[in-house]
């Protein structure tokens, strides 16, 4: 990380210690949080809840960035495909023309024939300078094309990273999240393990305000971010994949 970075990230850090500190000196009377008694099997409950949330909107997702890319990665593609067998097709033309021109120049080397050989060899620079500018221009059009197509990913997970953001925030303000399940008010008087939630296992005033804003915004970062690295490994795996695709000869 550069120095600017580290700058905003310490400021980041200090200043939410120094809200953590006025809002400890202002409610002097909140109470640390109670957990519910069994935390790893409502943890997993929670967490599988929100690894379904995940996958839907990976899916929703995904449609939605095929509509808006899939033409122009579809065309990318294919003239990324294009020119990779066009070079393989030049080089493997390279290597064919070296050998004939090697097997004549041997020839007229054995019968004595300066002429022939230093045509011979004229004709090979020739041959090759001309091949050389084709392959030198393939490679910069490959060299674009990449650039196209970093260019559509990185496009596709900015997408991917504010709707499912967006999504995720909507279906943590409905009610589903990640933190109030697993913790209740530390002066409880009930049974907050109890199923239905007893009525005094809420929190109340700024405090209650606050943990559900948390509760929210980490909802939210955990569904989009879950969805994003979710979409990552299928189009890593998924037949077909760019993963897949032929290498680009060098």
């Amino acid at each position: 990380m550069n120095k600017p970075g580290w700058i905003w990230l310490m400021l980041g850090g200090i200043s939410l210690v120094c809200v953590a500190i006025l809002l400890r000196l202002w409610t002097p009377a909140w109470q640390a949080v109670g957990y519910v008694a069994d935390v790893p099997g409502t943890a997993t409950k929670v967490l599988g809840t929100l690894a379904i949330l995940a996958v839907l909107i990976e899916r929703s997702l995904s449609v939605l960035n095929n509509i808006i890319f899939s033409e122009e990665e579809h065309r990318v593609q294919a003239s990324l495909a294009s020119k990779t067998s066009e070079l393989r097709t030049l080089q493997q033309e390279i290597r064919v023309a070296a050998e004939q021109q090697r097997a004549v120049a041997r020839q007229a080397v054995a019968v004595g024939d300066a002429a022939s050989f230093a045509a011979v060899q004229q004709e090979a620079t020739r041959s090759l300078a001309v091949r050389d500018a084709q392959t030198a221009n393939l490679r910069e059009q490959l060299a674009h094309d990449e650039q196209s197509q970093a260019a559509i990913d990185a496009a596709k997970e900015r997408n991917r990273l504010a709707f499912a953001f967006g999504f995720a925030f909507l279906v943590a303000v409905a009610g589903v999240r990640a933190l109030s399940p697993l913790v209740f008010p530390g002066d409880a008087t009930v049974n907050c393990s109890a199923a239905p939630v007893p009525a005094g296992c809420t929190f109340k005033d700024l405090q209650g305000a606050l943990i559900t804003v948390i509760d929210i915004l980490l909802t939210a970062g955990l569904l989009a971010g879950g969805s994003n690295g979710l979409a990552k490994i299928i189009e890593a795996v998924k037949p077909g994949a760019r993963g897949g695709q032929a290498t680009v000869p060098r």
